[in-house]
């Protein structure tokens, strides 16, 4: 297994592990079973490990880190009375153990929340540790404006989040900012430099959410609905002086009443990579029909 040691090493930078694509990585005529993988990996790294889902299919494999290894270990300090050296180590240990509980946290990669409730759970994602720091950083003593704190706060902890495990995170909050500024805005630039930022995700995760959003099934409406069909048309001139060169479209929307005739929706499953524009394009297409007039007229047709 040494190539599968390998794997982990190459990418050790990165923290969440499905056991799937681990498996993946091990070359040869031997591919050992799962269950001798998970002793092997906690044999080597004992409780630098942790597993989720362990006797399911998709096993996910969370690396923590060497933090209490190097906080147990950490060699005395000579300089007793430097206040303000002790005062940077505390930060230091602080620090190694948020690290440890975000790098040990399971965070959802395969699935969106659903829409209804998108943006209901993005406090539950936050690491209590990390909580515990960032509300006492800026929500202390914010009393007349607590609510515009406590969104700083969320937003702040997810970029953290973000920051350190770039691959096995998708914020709710940051891809909801950023599907909202590309929608008014339309401009991938702006998108690419608030996302490096740390402010919105990048843009290669918005169009993903976008192709997952368009190519996710129909929800199930209930009997009993009232449906209305609104349609409007709209004509794109390029040459506004003759009138020619003019396309004319239709779009049109279905609203359903009452509001709880649908039934609640459900995680939105997400696509691994960009849908190309060709099979976009046959999405929702309804072919045109040809009137032919008939010969006859009247009531006699």
């Amino acid at each position: 297994m040494a190539d599968f040691f390998s794997y982990l090493h190459e990418n050790s930078e990165e923290c969440q592990f499905f056991m799937t694509d681990l498996m993946k990585s091990i070359t040869g005529e031997y591919i050992p079973q799962k269950r001798t993988i998970i002793e092997r990996l906690k044999a080597k790294y004992k409780d630098e490990i942790v597993f989720f889902n362990e006797s399911g299919h998709d096993c996910i494999v969370c690396f923590k880190g060497f933090i209490y290894k190097i906080i147990s270990n950490k060699p005395p300090s000579h300089k007793k009375n430097d206040v303000r050296e002790e005062r940077l180590q505390l930060v230091r240990d602080a620090a190694a153990i948020i690290l440890e509980d975000i790098r040990s946290q399971y965070y959802e990669t395969k699935e969106y929340p659903p829409s209804d409730s998108f943006l209901k759970d993005v406090n539950t994602l936050i690491p209590e540790t990390l909580s515990v720091l960032l509300k006492g950083i800026i929500c202390q003593s914010k009393r007349k404006s607590l609510n515009a704190a406590e969104r700083k706060y969320a937003s702040i902890t997810h970029s953290i989040i973000a920051a350190t495990r770039p691959a096995s995170f998708i914020s709710p909050l940051l891809l909801g900012v950023g599907s909202f500024l590309y929608k008014k805005y339309g401009s991938s630039n702006l998108i690419d430099v608030l996302s490096s930022l740390g402010f919105s995700a990048s843009y290669n995760a918005i169009s993903l959410f976008e192709d997952s959003c368009a190519f996710r099934p129909a929800r199930n409406i209930l009997p009993h609905a009232f449906f209305q069909f609104v349609f409007d048309n709209a004509d794109f001139i390029s040459n506004t002086i003759d009138g020619k060169n003019t396309f004319h479209a239709m779009g049109g929307i279905q609203c359903v009443t009452p509001y709880d005739i649908i039934e609640t929706d459900t995680s939105l499953p997400r696509v691994s990579k960009k849908i190309p524009a060709s099979i976009k394009s046959t999405l929702g297409l309804i072919p045109l029909a040809s009137y032919s007039k008939g010969k006859t007229v009247g009531l006699s047709k």
